[in-house]
């Protein structure tokens, strides 16, 4: 800062002076915010002790594909017999209508990103979905990043350009990520700035990102386990059969994902949300300002204090950028996984349970405890209407053919 262009009221500023004072800590509690956090924690471990020894686990749950595959091999839903060719889509088309006729087979061979419902997606990219039709995936990327060089400029535009000088970029990466500046203090909005109204209203707004990330990161966490779960109901249509993976296995089965998901997926999702969490957390923050003032007394020689806390916010311009980014690659690593296609043969049922039933029409023999594979357990040409089956089989089983019919 130049020592020219410091002025007061108009008034040019030719020095300072200032006193080293001792350091004082101090510890601050919302009281209230501790009540409430306290009642919620008390009533998760409530809830916890309840479900661990109330006999409220159901030890045959539908968590995986397997848990659904093994229930219904063992107990098929007469609902969706006959419909073993078709996708979910097609089975809610015709629910609660007479049987569909049998299907003529065609190879499936649809991308990840089908096996998400259409709701899914337009809310996890709403903020472009409008324009999703007519972008294509290179421009919508650099269309999120436009926005984000936007937001940053309109930041280093809203700082002061006497304080930090005329030098954009590098003045902001000097405010540093997360660190308080009087040039990053929020003042014009109409907030409580004093007592424990300031405080709940305030830890209040600067958490709310952190609400909506963790919705975010819910709904995306949900698209990748519907999407890995689609591929390996897929690769069920394989010569070789494989075991069932189940939330309590037996022998012959396998067990779930330690995180739900495989290592490859889970572990880059936990970092980032970490990272993002953090992120968040430094790009909007409460600040308390405790001024005091101290002078002596001219009557008895003592000195008199006066402690003034004003509460508000603050915000890192860095901290938001880098968010945004971190953001962006998460959201561009799921739509490129949307990209990849499963393997060809099975139809596409998602997480839908009446698809799996659909597929679950076994013979009496087939078990759910030993290794399993999809395929024609009855051939379309040995039967008086020419219409096969497909199922699970714990033997080895082909493909349906194209163009012949099963039910």
């Amino acid at each position: 800062m130049s020592n020219g262009a410091w002025k007061v009221a108009g008034v040019k500023v030719k020095y300072c002076l200032s006193e080293l004072t001792p350091t004082r800590c101090r510890l601050h509690i919302a009281t209230h915010l501790v009540v409430v956090v306290i009642a919620f924690n008390l009533a998760k471990l409530i809830l916890i002790t309840l479900i661990l020894f109330g006999n409220c686990l159901d030890w045959d749950p539908l968590v995986t594909i397997g848990d659904a595959i093994a229930s219904f091999i063992k107990r098929p839903d007469p609902n969706t017999r006959g419909m073993c060719l078709l996708a979910t889509e097609e089975i809610m088309e015709c629910w609660g209508s007479e049987r569909p006729l049998p299907q003529e087979y065609r190879l499936h061979s649809g991308r990840w990103a089908s096996a998400v419902s259409t709701g899914r997606w337009i809310v996890a990219i709403c903020f472009y979905a409008k324009y999703s039709a007519q972008l294509t995936f290179p421009h919508r990327i650099a269309a999120t990043l436009s926005i984000l060089i936007c937001l940053l400029a309109w930041a280093i535009y809203s700082l002061p350009r006497s304080s930090l000088g005329a030098d954009g970029f590098k003045s902001v990466w000097s405010l540093g990520v997360g660190k308080i500046s009087p040039y990053t203090l929020i003042s014009t909005w109409d907030v409580p700035s004093a007592g424990d109204a300031a405080v709940v209203c305030l830890v209040f707004l600067t958490n709310l990102p952190q609400a909506v990330f963790s919705f975010l990161y819910l709904l995306l966490n949900g698209i990748i386990t519907t999407m890995v779960a689609t591929r390996e109901w897929t690769n069920y249509a394989d010569a070789i059969p494989k075991a069932l993976r189940v939330s309590f296995p037996k022998r012959g089965q396998r067990s779930t994902f330690f995180l739900q998901l495989p290592y490859r997926y889970s572990l880059p999702l936990i970092i980032s949300s970490v990272l993002m969490h953090w992120l968040i957390s430094q790009s909007f923050f409460m600040v308390q300002m405790i001024e005091i003032r101290t002078w002596e007394s001219q009557e008895d020689q003592e000195d008199i204090e006066v402690t003034d806390i004003t509460t508000t916010a603050g915000y890192s311009p860095m901290a938001m950028f880098l968010a945004g980014i971190v953001l962006l690659i998460v959201i561009s690593t799921i739509a490129r996984l949307g990209g990849f296609r499963f393997k060809e043969g099975m139809p596409l049922t998602g997480s839908c349970s009446v698809g799996i039933a659909a597929a679950c029409h076994t013979f009496e023999k087939t078990s759910s405890r030993r290794p399993v594979t999809w395929g024609v357990v009855v051939p379309a040409n040995r039967t008086p209407d020419g219409a096969g089956h497909c199922s699970f089989s714990n033997k080895r089983v082909d493909l349906p053919d194209p163009g012949s019919r099963y039910a």
